[in-house]
């Protein structure tokens, strides 16, 4: 049992990837998470990231240090809530803020689905994660030699990342919200108008919808195929025993003094009581 507990897991994950819905309509999906540890300035540390799930446009806001959910709530109203109204559901880890009790609350109250991802299985989640692996990139590249100048930087973060062109939509997320290419500095000297004209404009963003939808069920279908390479179906029935690997939400009642890389890799054995769907248990 020690050494199911300590050695380094060499099988694959179990389960295959379970791809969440393509969503309908823009705004009506949409997923959140926190960049942290940066620089403290003016007592902001932290990145609060909400990508709409179908058109990949994203939302970046500074957190204070210590943030509890009212704050977290406050920003999504005022900043999200005002410009796109409220999702049907929200996609997020099982994050300490956004389980707390005042939170669900809210969107109880809202009549929101907050849906947390399949327990580890972070594919499910993974668009934030890699808007957040592009800011951190672009801030990187941006703050060099003086880092507490991420703030500064961090609309112009949101601009470019919103008008940068993404392989999974086929087209740029600012495009696939609004139907047309973002105005840049550089086009102010040419002399003809971007501007869509209504007509174009509407036919325009059904055709959008359209391909945004296709081209996002092509990148999940690759996404799947590709994760399923790595993983191994398995089948787990009420009474088996499982070892559980916690991390990164291990429970405050298993946690154990001494260096973290020395702790067991997994806890248990547990029985499964009851089964959920997709594998979950």
């Amino acid at each position: 049992m020690v050494c199911q507990q300590t050695k380094s897991e060499h099988s694959f994950p179990a389960g295959l990837l379970q791809p969440l819905p393509i969503p309908e309509q823009k705004w009506e999906s949409i997923s959140m998470d926190f960049i942290t540890g940066l620089p403290l300035v003016h007592g902001h540390n932290c990145i609060y990231v909400v990508v709409d799930r179908l058109t990949k446009y994203a939302h970046l806001f500074s957190l204070p240090k210590k943030h509890e959910a009212a704050d977290v709530a406050q920003v999504f109203y005022t900043g999200i809530f005002r410009l796109h109204g409220l999702p049907k559901n929200i996609i997020s880890d099982r994050d300490k803020i956004f389980m707390s009790t005042f939170w669900q609350e809210i969107f109880r109250l809202a009549s929101t689905e907050l849906t947390p991802s399949t327990s580890y299985h972070p594919q499910t989640d993974g668009q934030t994660e890699i808007v957040n692996k592009w800011i951190e990139g672009y801030l990187r590249s941006y703050v060099t030699g003086h880092q507490q100048a991420w703030i500064r930087w961090l609309h112009m973060g949101e601009y470019c990342y919103n008008t940068t062109y993404q392989m999974s939509i086929g087209m740029t997320p600012f495009r696939a919200l609004y139907g047309y290419d973002a105005m840049s500095f550089a086009d102010l000297v040419l002399s003809d108008s971007r501007a869509p004209k209504a007509q174009d404009w509407l036919q325009e963003n059904q055709d959008i919808l359209r391909a945004l939808k296709e081209n996002l069920q092509k990148a999940q279908n690759q996404q799947k195929v590709y994760a399923d390479r790595h993983r191994v179906e398995r089948s787990f029935e009420v009474g088996d025993l499982v070892f559980l690997r916690l991390q990164p939400y291990r429970q405050s009642s298993l946690k154990q003094k001494g260096a973290e890389k020395l702790k067991p890799r997994f806890y248990g054995p547990y029985r499964i009581v009851k089964r959920g769907g997709c594998g979950c248990i």
